[in-house]
């Protein structure tokens, strides 16, 4: 007769907040006032680089300005965001329509025309409290 021993594995879950990810550097809570302002009751996060992709402005021009790049996102978001709600966890993709800041090399752009931009939206825990919060993603970012 053979006798099996099992070992046991004790695995610590070690949940990564969004507050951490903002004090990491990873994720930035670009304007709280503008958030409450658009109607959004929870804490809206960006990735730094959904930040990059959507609202950042470095462009010397009056075409866009900071603030108003990140109402659209917000305004874009919205439906998007009422679904993350439901399935906390789970992202939901939505497009926002911005004039690139920088090209496919790096290099500032010279595009002057709108173009449609795929980010996710979903809830997550924000503190160890499990504050509910809105992180905005570029698609293949967890």
């Amino acid at each position: 007769m053979t006798t099996h021993q099992h070992e046991h594995y004790v695995s610590a879950v070690y949940p990564y907040t969004a507050q951490q990810a903002v004090a990491d550097g990873l994720a930035v809570e670009p304007f709280p006032e503008i958030t409450a302002e658009a109607g959004y009751r929870l804490v809206v996060l960006m990735t730094t680089a959904a930040y990059a992709e959507a609202v950042e402005w470095e462009r010397n021009d009056i075409l866009q300005d900071i603030p108003a790049r990140y109402w659209d996102v917000l305004f874009a978001a919205r439906l998007a965001a009422k679904r993350a709600l439901s399935r906390p966890g789970a992202g939901f993709r939505f497009e926002v329509s911005r004039i690139p800041n920088r090209a496919a090399n790096g290099s500032q752009s010279r595009v002057e025309l709108p173009i449609a931009t795929a980010l996710n939206i979903r809830v997550e825990a924000f503190d160890w409290e499990l504050t509910p919060c809105l992180v905005i993603s570029v698609p293949g970012e967890d």
